[in-house]
This record gives structure tokens, C-alpha cells and sequence, in this order.
């Protein structure tokens, strides 16, 4: 699953490819809520960022695609 995560004072947003989104949204919270100042998110191929959380504008989750081939309805 991709997730973008829109930096404060960033001109590009964080575009990474993750396994479960879930766990971004858990790893945020409990920093938010431990008043940590990052928070860790480990892509799919194991880079791992840290992120700032009072940084953090928003995040955008986007679904794996499937790719269609032909005319198939699906």
C-alpha cells in the first residue's frame, strides 16, 4: 500500500510503499500520545524514516492497484 505522508516546511511530500497502513496510523498515535517527537514507518523493502509528528500535515493512503488487461471487467 502507498502512504504519503505531507511534511510541514517540506516542498515534497514522504511517498512510500508500506505493507500495512494500520500500523503507520499505530506508530503515529503512540507517539502522539507518549508526547515522543518522531515516530518510525519501515517500508516494504525494510528503509526505515523517521517523522517528526508535530510535523506531520497529513497522511494519504492509496490501495494497491490491480493492473486490468484486455477487456476484462475486473
Amino acid at each position: 500500500m502507498r502512504v504519503r505522508i505531507g511534511v510541514a516546511n517540506a516542498t515534497k511530500e514522504l511517498d512510500l510503499e508500506v505493507d500495512d497502513a494500520e500500523q503507520v496510523v499505530a506508530e503515529y498515535e503512540k507517539a502522539d500520545e507518549a508526547g515522543n517527537r518522531m515516530f518510525t514507518v519501515t517500508e516494504t523493502d525494510g528503509k526505515k524514516h523517521m517523522v517528526l509528528v508535530a510535523a506531520v500535515l497529513y497522511v494519504e493512503f492509496e490501495p494497491d492497484k490491480r493492473l486490468s488487461v484486455g477487456f476484462s471487467p475486473e
